[in-house]
């Protein structure tokens, strides 16, 4: 299982660091915490790719930033 950090995640996504954690903290980003910090697991953060990732999300609709 391989886990990413948030700067890994957010350039794999072409976005901010910042835009990642709010990604995560809105729970629209699959992740786990280690203590404090934030990782995300690859084959997650893939099938969430391919499900649409945030463009698909209700919260979302009509916007992507990638």
């Amino acid at each position: 299982m391989e886990l990413m950090r948030i700067n890994e995640v957010a350039e794999a996504l072409r976005i901010t660091r910042a835009r990642a954690y709010e990604l995560v903290r809105r729970g629209m980003l699959p992740s786990v915490r280690i203590g404090r910090q934030v990782r995300v697991h690859r084959g997650q953060l893939e099938e969430w790719i391919e499900r649409g990732g945030v463009g698909h999300h209700p919260s979302t609709e009509g916007y992507v930033e990638r």
